[in-house]
C-alpha cells in the first residue's frame, strides 16, 4: 500500500450507460447535488460553492462529511448551516467512478486505475491496489468483519490484510456491484446475480429470469434487485423488481409498478419509505411499494438521471447528465 500518485486517465470506455455519460458529456452549469431531510418532501441544493463547470459521477455521505467524486478528482463538504463548504481533495487522482463506505475512510474508485482509501483525518489517500492482479475496479465492499472485496472485470478479489495481498475468489463474469447483508455477499455483474454465504468460497447463480440484473442493494434487512426489461423489435418492457426478505435465498416479485417506473434502475430506502430512480425522476413509497409518489423530477429539457445515497437518515440526489 503505496501513497496516492497521479493517475493515467481513461484508457477504455465503461460498458453500462449509467456509469459511462461522463466520458463525453460537456460539463454541468447547474445544480446538480441535492438532499433532503424530510423524506423527500424538500430538498437542499448542497452544491453552493462547487466549481461550475463539474461533471459529476459519484456521491458518498457519512457523518457530515460529503464526498464528490467528478472528472476532475474528489470533492470533500462539510454539512454546515446553512450552506456545506467544500474544497477538492488534494488527490490528482481523476475520474472517481465510485465511493464506497470504510471503517477507517471512504473507498476511492478510478475504475481503470484501481481504488484508494482516503482518511478524512489527515486528508490522505493510499492505494489499496498495489498487490491486485486487476486493476480495473468497478465496485468496492468492506463487510463488517473487516474483509474488502473489491468486483472486478475479472471477477471478485479477497483481502483480509487491508489491501497488502489479494486472493481471486470469483471468476465467472464482471462485477458491478458487491452488497453484504448479515455475512451473506451479493454481486451483480453482466446481466447475472450470484450469492455467497462463506465468505466467497462458494457461489450460487441466481436465477429470477430470462431478463439481465442490473442492480442490487440493501432496503433495510431486505435485498432489492432489478431485472432490465426485454428488448423486441425496438420495444423495451418494463423493468422488473424484485424482493427478498431471507437474504437473498427466495425472491418474490414487485409488481404494478407505475408507468412512471417502467424505466426503474435503483432503489434506496430511509426511516419507513422506499425511494426509487426512473428516467421520470425520484419517487417514494411508504407502503412497501403498493403505490408510489414523484418527490423530485429531473430538470426541463435536460436528459439524465438521478444516483440516490442514504447517510444519517438524510436522502442525497446527484444528477448525471446523459442516457
Amino acid at each position: 500500500m503505496t501513497l496516492l500518485t497521479p493517475g493515467l486517465g481513461l484508457t477504455q470506455k465503461p460498458d453500462h450507460p449509467r456509469d459511462s455519460t461522463f466520458n463525453s458529456l460537456p460539463a454541468i452549469h447547474m445544480d446538480f447535488i441535492f438532499s433532503s431531510v424530510d423524506a423527500g418532501q424538500s430538498w437542499q441544493n448542497i452544491g453552493t460553492g462547487l466549481p461550475g463547470k463539474l461533471i459529476p459521477i459519484s456521491i458518498f455521505a457519512t457523518e457530515g462529511r460529503y464526498y464528490l467524486g467528478t472528472t476532475d478528482g474528489l470533492y470533500k463538504g462539510t454539512a454546515l448551516i446553512p450552506l456545506p463548504k467544500w474544497e477538492k481533495t488534494l488527490s490528482q487522482q481523476r475520474e472517481i467512478t465510485g465511493i464506497y463506505p470504510g471503517k477507517e475512510g471512504p473507498y476511492v474508485v478510478s475504475r481503470w486505475n484501481g481504488f484508494y482509501q482516503y482518511y478524512p483525518a489527515v486528508g490522505m489517500m493510499t492505494s489499496m491496489h498495489d498487490q491486485l492482479k486487476d486493476k480495473t475496479v468497478n465496485t468496492v465492499l468492506e463487510t463488517s468483519k473487516g474483509i474488502i472485496y473489491a468486483g472486478c472485470e475479472t471477477g471478485i478479489y479477497k483481502s483480509g490484510d487491508k489491501g497488502k495481498s489479494w486472493q481471486q475468489v470469483f471468476s465467472k463474469v464482471s462485477i458491478s456491484r458487491l452488497v453484504e447483508l448479515d455475512n451473506v455477499i451479493m454481486a451483480c455483474g453482466e446481466g447475472n446475480l450470484w450469492r455467497s454465504t462463506d465468505g466467497g468460497a462458494h457461489w450460487d447463480h441466481i436465477l429470477l429470469g430470462a431478463y439481465p440484473h442490473v442492480f442490487i442493494e440493501r432496503l433495510g434487512d431486505d435485498l432489492v434487485t432489478i431485472l432490465e426489461g426485454q428488448n423486441t423489435l425496438g420495444i423495451r418492457m418494463p423493468n422488473m423488481v424484485y424482493l427478498s426478505s431471507d437474504k437473498g435465498a427466495t425472491w418474490k416479485e414487485l409488481s404494478n409498478l407505475p408507468l412512471s417506473l417502467t424505466s426503474i434502475y435503483e432503489m434506496c430506502q430511509t426511516n419507513q419509505y422506499l425511494f426509487a430512480g426512473s428516467n421520470d425522476g425520484i419517487f417514494r413509497s411508504s407502503d412497501r411499494g403498493v403505490t408510489w409518489e414523484s418527490v423530485k423530477y429531473p430538470p426541463a429539457g435536460i436528459a439524465g438521471f438521478y444516483k440516490m445515497f442514504v447517510a444519517d437518515q438524510t436522502l442525497f440526489a446527484l444528477f448525471v447528465e446523459g442516457c
